[in-house]
């Protein structure tokens, strides 16, 4: 399955991400982040470069990784029971206002995960508000999930 990152309606060059797992408090904590450009001229310079963070993580109450495959989570606020939907940066960092995020599959060491919403950028049309967001990447699982 292929990945992809779309934003503004625009599509980024295939996308790379980082997975950080920490085992904590009867579960485990996930720290996903994406990171797309793209070279398209009818983008301006600013927006060319776009990443999703999950700088706090989100947590579950679940031992092991493999027992989200297929689970959606998600938010219609910037926070729920799992905690911060993430941080889109583009021009900045801004708060993800709603999000969906599932693991799709963990296969070969590797997880792939879905993600989507909406959020600020605070720039020129159409990266000003209400902007969406949506991103399919397969990334190593950390030496510590295998």
């Amino acid at each position: 399955m292929a990945g992809f990152f779309r934003l503004a309606g625009y599509d980024y060059d295939e996308p790379r991400g980082e997975l950080t797992i920490e085992h904590e408090d009867g579960g485990i904590r996930l720290f996903v982040n994406v990171y797309a450009s793209t070279e398209n001229d009818d983008i301006d310079f600013e927006c060319q470069e776009a990443s999703l963070e999950q700088v706090e993580g989100i947590f579950f109450r679940v031992q092991s990784i493999r027992e989200l495959v297929g689970r959606k989570i998600v938010w219609e606020t910037p926070e729920n029971e799992y905690g911060y939907a993430g941080v889109l940066n583009v021009v900045e960092y801004e708060e993800i206002s709603k999000a969906e995020f599932v693991i799709e599959e963990i296969r070969d060491g590797m997880m792939t995960v879905c993600w989507k919403g909406i959020a600020d950028i605070g720039w020129s049309k159409p990266f000003d508000s209400d902007v969406p967001f949506e991103t399919r990447v397969t990334i190593p699982l950390p030496a510590s999930a295998l």
